[in-house]
Order: C-alpha cells, then structure tokens, then sequence
C-alpha cells in the first residue's frame, strides 16, 4: 500500500465535509483491492463522523478554534 500524507485540514467553527474519497484520497494499494477507513482514537477537538469510504465530517464543539485537529485514522485493505 503506497502512504501519502493526510495533514488535517483547517478546522473553524463551521465545521469541515468531505465526500468520497475524503481521507482515503491520497492512499491506494497496489492489488485494486478496496480501501476502507476507521476511527482509532478521537479527535483533538470537536467532533469527528468517519465513513468507511473515506468520508467524513468534522464539526467543532461549540468553543472558539481555529488550528489543526490531529485524529488517529486506519486504513484497512479489502484482503485483510
């Protein structure tokens, strides 16, 4: 599986949506195998809803941010 890097995007009190491929855009694996993605730990801030195709939106918690969220996120291969 080749790795690319997932950087968190800016999070502001808005909020953040990402259709598919969302987190998983970067990624791919050298078989054709599908990619999915979970949620290991829990956002640095706000609130983090996480599809396995990738998708996700990340919504703040009510409080005044404007930084960098860091999540713990695997990515599993359909072979696995």
């Amino acid at each position: 599986m080749a790795e690319g890097s997932d950087r968190p995007p800016l999070l502001q009190m808005r909020g953040i949506t990402k259709r598919f491929p969302g987190v998983l855009a970067n990624d791919s694996e050298s078989h054709g195998s599908p990619l999915s993605a979970s949620k290991v730990t829990d956002p640095s801030f706000g609130n983090l809803v996480l599809n396995a195709n990738g998708s996700f939106t990340l919504r703040g918690s009510g409080r005044d941010f404007d930084g960098f969220v860091s999540v713990g996120l695997l990515r599993r291969d359909a072979l696995i």
